[in-house]
């Protein structure tokens, strides 16, 4: 049964509706009026609890902010190759710079990039780690034909 399957995920920090789409759940959508609160006010921030769900959406289900980071640090890689090729055109054409600037910023953003991308390196191994540590089952088995139940 489907619910056997939700209560066996050993997670700690489940996200209920990544799980309920994993296990295979059929999904739909209840409207309905709330009635208003008798006395008090709720707590719950609409702005803030709804980003606080989405990023536990998205670290539960997903290594995407990982690879935004790799990705942002080829980028600044390449940025600073860009502006070394760029800054060696303008030097060419006699534009003089103040004495080590370039070279500075360069290396700034060549080292920036590098380390980022490193970083990035290493979260996907974490990613994976992860994704490991959870445990989640590779398969779910939706029915099973010719054999005992309690194999």
């Amino acid at each position: 049964m489907k619910s056997d399957h939700l209560k066996s995920f050993p997670e700690s920090h489940s996200f209920l509706r990544g799980l309920v789409a994993l296990v295979g759940f059929n999904q739909t959508e209840v409207m309905f009026d709330r009635p208003k609160r008798v006395s008090g006010s709720g707590k719950y921030n609409r702005y803030l609890g709804n980003l606080r769900f989405q990023f536990n959406g998205l670290i539960a289900f997903s290594t995407v902010l990982l690879n935004i980071s790799t990705v942002i640090g080829f980028a600044t890689a390449l940025l600073s190759v860009i502006i070394a090729a760029l800054y060696a055109t303008l030097k060419l054409f006699g534009t003089s710079f103040p004495l080590g600037n370039p070279t500075i910023v360069i290396l700034i953003l060549f080292m920036g990039g590098a380390q980022l991308t490193c970083l990035g390196i290493i979260g996907q191994y974490i990613g994976r780690i992860y994704d490991d540590v959870k445990r989640r089952p590779r398969y779910l088995i939706k029915r099973r034909g010719g054999f005992d139940i309690d194999s």
